[in-house]
C-alpha cells in the first residue's frame, strides 16, 4: 500500500533522497530546506522498518525540540500521517508508530549517555557542532549489527571542530560507504525570495561569513591555528638527518591523553625538518622513554625539550615524569612557560612554514610518514567561545588533539636555528635556571 506523506521535495532535496549510499553528508545554506530533507528520510525509514529504532541527532536536546520535533510548519509532525502513529511522548521527545518502531530525538550534550541501543537510521543535524569522537565512538557502532544508515546535515562552522568537513571531503573520494553534496541556499528553489535575501545578505557580511552561511563554503582556513600550512610545500617525502644537522628532540608527556615525542634536525640556514615521532597512549612514564630514546638511538640528539607538566611530584613516591625521562634522555630541559609564550611559539611556528613569494622555500618541513604530526598540523583551531557576543577576548588554540604540536611549539622556544650547540641545564633542586625555571 503506497503512503502518501505531505511532501515535495524541491531538484537537490531529490538528489539525496534518490542516493543509496550508507552514510550521506549534506552541507548546506541556511533555509536550503536541511531539516525538512532529514526528517522526511526519518520517516521513511520508519515507515519502511517495522520494530525498529531510529534518532534524529542534534547538538543540544533542546536546540532538537525546537526546530526538529515542535516547528509547526517543518517539524516532524507536519510529514508524519497521524494514523500511523500509536503513541507519542513529549517528555523523552519519542514516537511510537503502529508498525512498532520507535523514533527518538536526542541532545548531544552528554555523549555518554547515547551508548547501547542499535539503530537501523540516525540523522545528525549541525554535526559539525558535536565532539569529534561522536561518529566513530558512539554512533557508528550502534550502527553495525542492523546495518544502519547515517544523514548529516549541517552548515559549515567557525573555530568549532572541522569532523563535519571531514566527512564531507571523505564524501568527495569516492569511497564506496560515503557521498556528499554542497548546496547553495539559493537552492532551495520552493521559496522564490532566497535569491534576493542572499543578494542582500551578500552586501551586509563579510565575505567569509557570507560564503560560510549562504553557500556553506568550507572556508578551509577559517579558524585553523596554522593556516598557511601548504601541503604541496611544507611536507617532503621523508629525510634522514645529515652529519652538520643539529637533532633536537621534544617530548609532551601523557598518562591519561597521548605521549608524543618529535625529533626535528635543523640546518645551519636554521631550516627544519620533522623526521621521527612518537605517538602512544597506556603507557607508564618509563616505558614511553625507553620507546623513545630507542627510537632516537640511531641519530645524535643535541638536546631535549620536555613539557613542564613533567615536572609534577609524586606525593608517595618523590619522584617525577621529569626524572623517569632523565634517566635516559639527556640533556634534558624543561619548557618555558613565560607570560605569551603561547602565542609566541604559535607565531614563531607560522613564520617557520611561511614559503618565499618567489622561492617557494620553507623554514620548517614534515616527513610525510609523520601522519599524526600532520593531521594536528591540519586541525589545529582557534578556540571560540560558545558566547559569541563576547568581544576582544584573548586568542587562544584549541586544547584537542596537540600533543605533537605542543612538542613543536616547546622546541622553537629554544630557538635551536640561533642555539644549535648550546648545552641546556638540566632541571636540578635548587637555583633558578633560564631553560628550567626551577
Amino acid at each position: 500500500m503506497d503512503i502518501i506523506v505531505p511532501y515535495a521535495p524541491h531538484a537537490k532535496q531529490s538528489l539525496v533522497h534518490g542516493d543509496s549510499h550508507r552514510f550521506r553528508i549534506v552541507a548546506a545554506g541556511r533555509r536550503f530546506g536541511k531539516t525538512v530533507l532529514a526528517l522526511n528520510e526519518l520517516v521513511k525509514v520508519a515507515l519502511e522498518n517495522p520494530n525498529r529504532r531510529s534518532w534524529y541527532l542534534g547538538p543540544t536536546f533542546r536546540a532538537v525540540k525546537d526546530f526538529a520535533w515542535s516547528d509547526p510548519k517543518s517539524g516532524i509532525f507536519s510529514f508524519l500521517p497521524k494514523q500511523y502513529i500509536l503513541k507519542t511522548s513529549q517528555t523523552e521527545l519519542s514516537i511510537r508508530l503502529t508498525n512498532g518502531h520507535l523514533i527518538q530525538f536526542k541532545g548531544a550534550e552528554n555523549k555518554h549517555k547515547l551508548r547501547g541501543v542499535g539503530l537501523v537510521f540516525v540523522v545528525l543535524d549541525e554535526f559539525g557542532q558535536m565532539s569529534d569522537d561522536m561518529w566513530n565512538t558512539i554512533i557508528r557502532p550502534m550502527l553495525a549489527d542492523q546495518g544502519g544508515k547515517a544523514l548529516f546535515i549541517g552548515t559549515p562552522q567557525q573555530g568549532i571542530s572541522t569532523n563535519f568537513h571531514d566527512l564531507w571531503k571523505l564524501g568527495q573520494s569516492n569511497d564506496p560507504d560515503y557521498k556528499s553534496w554542497q548546496f547553495k541556499s539559493s537552492d532551495n528553489t520552493a521559496e522564490p525570495r532566497m535569491v534576493a535575501e542572499m543578494e542582500d545578505a551578500r552586501k551586509r557580511l563579510p565575505p567569509e561569513d557570507y560564503r560560510r552561511e549562504w553557500e556553506a563554503d568550507f572556508v578551509s582556513s577559517d579558524g585553523l591555528v596554522f593556516n598557511n600550512f601548504d601541503v604541496g610545500v611544507n611536507i617532503i617525502p621523508g629525510y634522514e638527518p645529515g652529519d652538520n644537522d643539529c637533532v633536537v628532540g621534544s617530548i609532551d608527556p601523557g598518562l591519561v591523553n597521548e605521549t608524543a615525542a618529535l625529533l626535528v634536525a635543523w640546518d645551519r640556514r636554521g631550516c627544519g625538518r620533522a623526521f621521527k615521532e612518537y605517538y602512544q597512549k597506556g603507557f607508564l612514564a618509563d616505558e614511553n622513554a625507553e620507546s623513545i630514546a630507542a627510537l632516537a638511538k640511531p641519530y645524535k640528539v643535541s638536546y631535549w625539550v620536555i613539557d613542564r607538566a613533567a615536572l609534577k611530584r609524586d606525593p608517595r613516591s618523590g619522584l617525577t615524569v621529569y626524572d623517569s625521562y632523565a634517566k635516559l634522555l639527556h640533556p634534558l630541559a624543561c619548557s618555558k612557560n613565560d607570560p605569551g609564550s603561547v602565542i609566541y611559539s604559535i607565531n614563531e611556528c607560522k613564520r617557520l612554514l611561511q614559503a618565499h613569494e618567489t622561492t617557494r622555500e620553507a623554514g620548517f618541513y614534515v616527513s610525510s610518514e609523520l601522519t599524526h604530526f600532520i593531521y594536528e598540523i591540519e586541525h589545529y583551531l582557534w578556540y571560540t567561545p560558545k558566547w559569541e557576543t563576547r568581544r576582544n577576548l584573548p586568542e587562544k588554540p584549541r586544547k584537542y588533539k596537540d600533543h605533537l604540536i605542543d612538542c613543536w611549539k616547546n622546541m622553537v622556544l629554544t630557538r635551536p636555528w640561533i642555539n644549535r650547540d648550546m648545552k641546556p641545564i638540566v632541571y636540578a633542586k635548587g637555583g633558578r635556571t633560564q631553560y628550567t625555571g626551577y
